[in-house]
Parts: C-alpha cells; structure tokens; sequence
C-alpha cells in the first residue's frame, strides 16, 4: 500500500492580501480549511501545513495537521514556480525522519472548495 502525504503549502507573505492563509470563510480559516481537508481523507495517511509564519503553523497544528517550518528560500512571491523545489524539500526532510512517501497530493488553501471526496478519489487514480 502506498504512503500518502498531502502537503499544504501555506506562506504568510501576500502583497495582495496578507495573511491571505489565515483568512475566514464561516469561521475557519483557509489553511484549516484545507489541512482538514487531507486529514478526513481516508486516502491520506498524514498531513502537513508547510508555512513560515507562526500563526499558519499554529492554525494548522491546531486543525491536527503537522506543521514544517518553511526555509527562507521558500518564502518569496515567486513561490508558485518553487512549489515543486518546495515539496522536494518537504518529501527530503520526511524521508531523512524515516518516513516513507509514495504519492504526494498537494493542497492549496487557496481552493477551500474541494471536497474531501475529491481527494479521497483522486489519490485513488494515482496510489
């Protein structure tokens, strides 16, 4: 069986909106939003809010997600083009506590609306 990690990538740097991932939709933040997302996958065996803000790391830790400390490399506005170098890292770091990765799925918390069905399906495509 394969070992699945979804990865929620969560910086506090927003030129638009800061702290963009700690905004509110019906009381919950986006990053709890989506970090309970990949907790109620059944697909899913763990999850982890990635952030280099306390208070993102807080709201995850929080929803029951484990939090990594995101490295300054990773904290610019040109993130979207690292969030492949991003999740190296995060698989890297895994791999070196002894953790295995098989599949990764990558959550955004920017996309509250997805469904945990949706998750659960399509890990399923790939695992």
């Amino acid at each position: 069986m394969a070992s699945v990690v979804a990865i929620v990538p969560a910086r506090g740097g927003s030129q638009g909106i800061p702290l963009k991932n700690l905004k509110e939709i019906n009381g919950r933040s986006l990053v709890s939003i989506t970090a309970k997302h990949g907790l109620d996958a059944d697909q899913v065996d763990q999850t982890i809010v990635n952030s280099d803000h306390p208070e993102i790391r807080a709201a995850g830790q929080e929803a029951g997600a484990t939090v990594m400390d995101r490295p300054e490399r990773f904290t610019q506005d040109d993130s979207v083009q690292e969030v492949d170098r991003l999740l190296q890292w995060c698989v890297e770091q895994l791999e070196a506590e002894g953790t295995t990765v098989d599949v990764i799925v990558l959550l955004y918390p920017t996309a509250p609306l997805r469904t945990v069905e949706t998750v659960n399906e399509t890990v399923s495509m790939v695992a």
